[in-house]
């Protein structure tokens, strides 16, 4: 379809109704995904703008790029100067901006299918990006992958519509130094943008590369001390040393065979039905595989960091659709939605899924997380000093959720129990814990006790 096609009267609906899920998802509670999101991103901003924060190894070290943290900072620093800085209102304010930024994957399946097949097929594939629960329970996420994966494929999304060359360029380099895994699959998308533009929008396109490149140097020239400081130190760390391995070393298969239990086999008939059709669908195919293969050759290996191969297999799937429409007719357009809508209610909901596995939470999916509801309690205690969680450290939602500058102890820096009262003034812990020598219950939180 031409470049220069009118959009979908339909997709702002479809914009709409997504955004309302993800807001749902939002404002039902606190959904705890990976330490990662808190300790190095949230956290992180909040130290920034706030001046207090846990401090992870990898800001220690200096292995992280600031990018992300930076831009989450622009809200809390907007909330701190108008007298709202509580977690109240910025913890929902920036889990929503992350929601809105995410929704342009609806925008960018539609575009690229609906180039790659037929109209119908990029109005499925909003669809189905719109309503696929992975893509809804990761909208919210400030995870690099995510964030890297998103500005991915918006780059493309705009270069196939032969939008601002500069945007392009300076989209796809900063997705690069968000999650260089991402890299192979990038550089496609760069030479896709290169094809699409004249001289001019070429020459845009380098500048905004090279100013991009100069962002991500400056950040760690600023907070490091020297230019790509944290990627030289990253590399040294989880390459040279080996540092990452000692997460957890999984088979080439593992991200593949999470896709596929996440999906219920739903991407299975994705890519085999892509085979059928792969003179149509060879670059969607290519991309999907130049996603998972720099993922898949690391011995450390997290399910999310495969996310930008989740939308891209949603405008797969509804490709291969879209093609068995037009070979066989209605009726098979009809068997893949029943089959994709399935797929989806169940994902969202069963554990069949392997969830918990998969998205390092509780299922369903979607549950809020119990212990979170003792945060703003905790916030709102003029007689909190100091506060013990009886779990694991990576579990918690550290100063960012509780926006106090007091101590916090974890149960893996446990002080002796018999002594607790002299460390704390508060414990946070699940429903069944035994009574506590000096504390009283103030608080019953489902499965959680203040």
């Amino acid at each position: 379809m031409p470049a220069e096609a009118p959009l979908w009267r339909g997709l702002r609906w479809v914009l709409l109704a997504g955004l309302a899920l993800r807001l749902a998802f939002v404002f039902s509670g606190v959904n705890f995904s990976y330490p990662d999101e808190i300790y190095q991103y949230l956290e992180q901003a909040h130290r920034l703008v706030f001046g207090y924060g846990v401090v992870p190894w990898e800001f220690r070290y200096g292995t992280r790029s600031w990018l992300l943290p930076f831009a989450i900072a622009v809200p809390l620093y907007l909330c701190k100067w108008l007298g709202v800085d509580t977690p109240v209102f910025y913890v929902p304010l920036v889990y929503s901006l992350l929601c809105l930024f995410s929704l342009t994957l609806v925008y960018s399946c539609y575009v690229i299918a609906r180039r790659v097949v037929s109209e119908r097929a990029g109005q499925m594939a909003a669809v189905g990006a719109c309503a696929w629960y992975e893509l809804i329970y990761y909208a919210p996420r400030a995870l690099s992958e995510c964030v890297s994966g998103v500005m991915g494929l918006l780059a493309l999304a705009l270069a196939l519509r032969r939008g601002c060359a500069f945007w392009v360029g300076l989209l796809l380099g900063l997705a690069f130094f968000l999650r260089m895994q991402y890299g192979p699959a990038l550089a496609l998308a760069g030479l896709i943008a290169w094809r699409e533009y004249d001289r001019r929008g070429r020459v845009l396109l380098a500048v905004s590369l090279a100013v991009a490149v100069a962002i991500a140097g400056l950040a760690d020239k600023v907070m490091w001390g020297g230019w790509f400081v944290s990627y030289i130190n990253n590399y040294d760390f989880n390459v040279t040393q080996g540092v990452s391995r000692l997460f957890g070393v999984y088979a080439w298969w593992f991200s593949g065979w999470k896709l596929l239990t996440a999906s219920l086999g739903l991407w299975a008939l994705a890519v085999a039905g892509a085979a059928c059709y792969w003179r149509r669908l060879w670059i969607v195919l290519l991309g999907l595989g130049l996603v998972l293969v720099p993922v898949s050759l690391f011995g450390h290996q997290e399910y999310r960091f495969s996310f930008a191969a989740i939308p891209l297999l949603v405008v797969l799937f509804c490709c291969v659709a879209d093609c068995a429409r037009i070979a066989g007719g209605m009726r098979w357009l009809a068997v893949f939605a029943v089959v994709f809508m399935a797929a989806d209610v169940v994902g969202a909901i069963n554990p069949l899924t392997r969830e918990r596995d998969n998205f390092y939470t509780h299922s369903p999916v979607f549950a809020p997380e119990n212990r979170y509801e003792a945060f703003p309690l905790l916030y709102g205690d003029p007689s909190l000093k100091a506060v013990y969680f009886d779990w694991w450290w990576a579990q918690q939602g550290g100063y960012y959720f509780l926006h106090r500058n007091v101590p916090i102890f974890f149960n893996n820096t446990d002080p002796n129990v018999a002594d607790i009262t002299a460390y704390v003034s508060h414990v946070v812990c699940s429903k069944d814990k035994p009574e506590i020598e000096g504390f009283m219950t103030t608080e019953w939180l489902n499965r959680v006790q203040i």
